[in-house]
């Protein structure tokens, strides 16, 4: 069956951004005990951006019988956007979303002089 066969290698650059919005973080005030609980929202996966101009197709098997056509890269594309971003989240993008939000929100917050000096700090991750 190897005469109905094709097949290509498709390269490409992409970006992969995640965050949270911020519009839904809360915070809180335990003034006895001298810590602020900040609760964060769900991160997620804001935008997958493939680099247009870093597409390349190489080793390219085509035959008559059953050609690689346009949709073809397309449908490739796109799975393989899906397995990346399942990828990316394995990896620990949100985990880093996160640390990069808490790093964000505790250095403003200690901007305060009687916030650094006399309280703690809590995240409240979903």
């Amino acid at each position: 069956m190897a005469i109905f066969s094709n097949r290509a290698t498709l390269t490409y650059n992409g970006t992969i951004s995640a965050g949270i919005d911020s519009s839904l973080i809360t915070a809180s005030a335990d003034n006895d005990t001298y810590t602020i609980y900040v609760s964060l929202p769900e991160a997620h996966i804001i935008s997958h951006t493939v680099h247009e101009d870093s597409f390349s197709v190489s080793d390219a098997k085509n035959n008559i019988f059953n050609p690689i056509t346009p949709e073809d890269y397309t449908n490739l594309c796109s799975s393989q956007s899906k397995k990346n971003e399942e990828k990316a989240l394995a990896d620990g993008l949100l985990s880093d979303v996160y640390s990069e939000a808490e790093r964000i929100i505790s250095d403003y917050l200690k901007l305060d002089g009687i916030i650094s000096s006399m309280y703690t700090i809590e995240f409240i991750l979903p």
